[in-house]
């Protein structure tokens, strides 16, 4: 595996739980937890 795709792949990976942690922390803030 090439070094650039390997960041590529990681900056992906990064970007998809970062979404995913903000959708996390709606919820859980909607609920008032």
């Amino acid at each position: 595996m090439s070094e650039d795709a390997r960041t590529r792949l990681r900056s992906l990976f990064v970007e998809k739980y970062a979404h995913l942690r903000r959708r996390l922390e709606f919820i859980v803030g909607s609920r008032g937890g």
